[in-house]
């Protein structure tokens, strides 16, 4: 009931959050007045500074969790907790057509809510710290497509627009690729892994999915960095 209840009032600050974005651009227009193929335009800007602010708090949680051993079951838990809310409105945005989730991210969003489910009722709580932090990178794409929704925003801070781009572009292949690597080739090299086969199966079609967007994201880098010379 604790858990239904936090998840309740992560979903219920979200969409108050983003009620307001998208009441202050109804007042000062900012985003762009459009559709595209991701939906209503000043809804997904609303919808990446709630993301904005839902992955510094994974993040903060996971790192807490990471650093402070005796902390690990609780920022475990918030992070399931703030990862799973976030999930759910984004379910929302999508039922009410204001916001469209890539089959790609849905893809994903499925993958790890199984695998925070397994975390939680495995006691395996570093685990799910550890999937909090690599929200790191995911922070700036958000920034990204907060630029992408406000043309203004994008031309008077172009430099700060390339540089959240070449940031994202760093952190993920260090965070989601080399560190996600590292950790799952410790995994499996554990004694104990053995005892958790279905979740080294979720674990491999994770990795697998962050590969591919590997690929495309060192390609958008590229394309970043020929577009300075």
């Amino acid at each position: 009931m604790t858990a239904l209840f936090t998840i309740c009032m992560h979903i219920l600050w979200m969409i108050l959050v983003h009620g307001s974005v998208v009441t202050l651009h109804r007042l000062v227009p900012f985003a762009e007045e459009t559709t595209n193929a991701l939906g209503y335009v000043p809804s997904v800007c609303a919808h990446s500074i709630v993301c904005i602010i839902t992955h510094a708090t994974s993040v903060y949680y996971g790192a807490v969790g990471i650093y402070d051993p005796s902390q690990e079951t609780d920022m475990g838990a918030a992070v399931i907790y703030v990862l799973s809310s976030s999930f759910i409105y984004e379910f929302i945005l999508g039922w009410y057509g204001s916001k469209t989730v890539p089959y790609e991210t849905v893809i994903h969003h499925v993958i790890a809510s199984l695998l925070m489910t397994y975390f939680s009722r495995s006691s395996m709580m570093y685990w799910a710290c550890r999937f909090g932090t690599m929200e790191v990178s995911t922070i700036f794409l958000d920034i990204i497509y907060v630029f992408n929704c406000c043309p203004g925003w994008k031309k008077r801070y172009a430099r700060v627009f390339y540089a959240c781009k070449i940031a994202f572009a760093c952190l993920f292949l260090y965070v989601r690729v080399w560190r996600a690597t590292a950790y799952i080739v410790s995994y499996m090299m554990d004694k104990d892994s053995d005892q958790h086969v279905w979740l080294t199966r979720f674990v491999f079609a994770t990795m697998v999915q962050q590969y591919y967007w590997a690929v495309l994201v060192v390609s958008k880098l590229y394309s970043t960095l020929a577009g300075f010379t």
